[in-house]
């Protein structure tokens, strides 16, 4: 049973090296991550959902493509790209669950990146954490997380090498 845990443990760390390294690549590369505020795209992206998206040439935007942008009031939006105007280097956007088009262009210097990937309701313990109380609380988690990691090592090792004498 105990190597059963060992060797399980070992593919969990594994993993999790992995996903680090991987987020770490993604963020390294112009990656970014929103989260999905509203409902104007319930169909693709649900609220509470985490979203990556990866930086773009706006001109190569197609129709159909699910982009961030910042509007001219400092919003970061998720819309899908109704039309991509090159002669006027603009696009024209909607969300999905709107009946009509964004009221205002997108610019192509407005354009953050294409959302290339969703994570169901990730996004909602983000949410959770800008409140004060909740960041309070993680940040207690995070520090007992740290902390009882760092006694278990120093058990573990001191434990090892009686072991190994």
């Amino acid at each position: 049973m105990k190597k059963i845990l060992r060797i399980s443990g070992r593919v969990l760390d594994a993993l999790l090296l992995l996903v680090g390294i991987a987020v770490i690549a993604l963020l390294a590369s112009g990656g970014r991550f929103y989260v999905i505020e509203t409902d104007s795209m319930q169909n693709t992206y649900p609220a509470g959902t985490l979203v990556l998206t990866l930086p773009v040439t706006p001109s190569e935007l197609e129709t159909g493509d699910v982009v961030t942008f910042i509007t001219s009031g400092d919003v970061i939006v998720l819309h899908r790209v109704v039309q991509n105007n090159f002669a006027q280097a603009l696009l024209i956007t909607k969300g999905d669950e709107n009946d009509t088009v964004d009221a205002s262009p997108v610019y192509y210097e407005n354009v953050l990146g294409k959302a290339v990937c969703g994570i169901l309701h990730l996004g909602n313990l983000e949410l959770l954490f800008r409140k004060s109380g909740a960041r309070i609380a993680a940040l207690c988690v995070l520090v007992g997380a740290a902390l009882y990691l760092l006694i278990y090592g120093i058990f573990y090792i001191r434990q090892k090498r009686r072991r190994d004498s």
